[in-house]
């Protein structure tokens, strides 16, 4: 692994493996990222990494965007270029 420090760091890092996704495979990115209360700048590298993968390729995510920023609370799926959410589990 390179040396990472920052956030920007990590966000070039991860933009470079999450490119070589479809979209199935970036909708699990988005799924295991929920529920983490953790936070630091390695994630924050990724979740901008993540955002900027959707931004590019287009898709709807305004079903998780929340003010300021991306909810990571609901499992999505992607469909027609849009974020969809997958029903909460009882």
């Amino acid at each position: 692994m390179e040396n990472l420090s920052t956030g920007k760091d990590y966000f070039l890092y991860f933009t470079k493996k999450l490119e070589l996704l479809n979209d199935e495979e970036l909708a699990e990115c988005i799924n295991n990222a929920v529920g983490i209360r953790a936070f630091g700048v390695s994630r924050q590298g990724y979740l901008w990494a993540i955002r900027h993968q959707l931004e590019l390729r287009q898709i709807d995510y305004s079903a998780i965007e929340s003010e300021g920023g991306i909810s990571f609370q609901r499992k999505v799926y992607i469909n027609n270029k849009k974020l969809h959410l997958l029903p909460k589990i009882k």
